[in-house]
């Protein structure tokens, strides 16, 4: 079962590290991690992240923006993003969703 309202907030350009443990999980080495940043009305993928990209250690990933992917996103505006681990077996599973709020740069 995903882990919902993972909201966050974050200011454009800026760098973030976005950590999330899956409970359900006893270690996480060895699987696919994917990450993506969307419009909040999901046509578009406008962020892409994914192993090795994302780094795994034990139950827990990091998924680091850097400044280039947000500095082209409009601010005061809502996003939705999603994470999904495949296993070792092939098997497929969301483990968070929610909500990232971007604010501008001065």
């Amino acid at each position: 079962m995903a882990a919902k309202d993972q909201d966050f907030e974050m200011y454009v350009g800026d760098h973030k590290n976005l950590i999330f443990t899956v409970e359900d999980v006893g270690n996480l080495e060895g699987s696919t991690i994917k990450w993506f940043l969307s419009s909040d009305s999901m046509k578009e993928i406008l962020v892409e992240k994914s192993t090795p990209e994302i780094t795994i250690e034990g139950n827990t990933f990091t998924v680091k923006l850097l400044p280039e992917d947000t500095e082209n996103l409009e601010p005061r505006k809502m996003y939705y993003h999603e994470a999904e681990v495949t296993d070792l077996f092939g098997n497929t599973s969301t483990v968070a969703v929610g909500e990232m709020k971007l604010y501008p740069a001065f």
